[in-house]
């Protein structure tokens, strides 16, 4: 795999999705904030890099609403009942059609390079990088594979933007308010992932 990233001048046909309106996307996030957040302090994979913290953030959605959970609660182990009711689950759609970059796409291993650890590795130094020379090509984001999901189904959008909590900067909330996370999708992620759910005790 390549080092680094080349200039955005060679990134201009790097494979890409559309992504549309009428489309949604779920993102689990602590309901006294608002779900259009765009993060730029370097702890989520495609932020920005340590250079242009002030540039642009970057809001992380599911396909889903299993991979939202995935992404958000899958790597908290044991996960309070706490850590569930604090969060709610929004429904967010593009503005407008935007063009993201795939690195789902089998070819980017042959014609850029990269393989698979940039979209599930746990060094995050070289993805915010490539992000941030895909955005300075042009593309308004990443399509990559969700790395909490072991069987590396589920997708995830990572959309840039400007940092910090934007309602409609690029996407919208579907709903006003967020939805609470629901015991059918609480069930089916014990079911299908062993997520286990172990009830919060307050001493008195």
């Amino acid at each position: 795999m390549n080092d680094w990233p080349p200039d955005a001048g060679a990134l201009a046909d790097f494979p890409s999705v559309t992504i549309y309106p009428e489309e949604t996307f779920y993102r689990i996030h602590r309901v006294v904030l608002e779900p259009e957040y765009f993060c730029n302090d370097g702890d989520c994979r495609f932020d920005p890099p340590r250079h242009s913290r002030t540039e642009f953030g970057t809001c992380y959605l599911a396909r889903t609403p299993e991979g939202a959970f995935l992404e958000t609660l899958g790597r908290i182990r044991p996960l309070p009942e706490s850590a569930v009711l604090e969060r709610g689950l929004s429904e967010l759609a593009p503005t407008e059609t935007l063009r993201v970059a795939d690195l789902n796409d089998p070819t980017v291993i042959g014609r850029f390079g990269i393989a698979g650890d940039l979209s599930v590795g746990r060094d995050y130094e070289l993805p915010q990088m490539w992000g941030h020379a895909l955005r300075s090509a042009g593309f308004h984001g990443v399509s990559y594979i969700a790395r909490h999901d072991p069987s590396l189904h589920e997708r995830s959008i990572a959309l840039f933007g400007p940092p910090g909590e934007r309602p409609g900067a690029g996407i919208r909330k579907v709903k006003d308010e967020p939805d609470p996370i629901s015991d059918d999708l609480l069930a089916y992620m014990q079911d299908r992932f062993g997520i286990i759910v172990t009830p919060t005790t307050f001493l008195e």
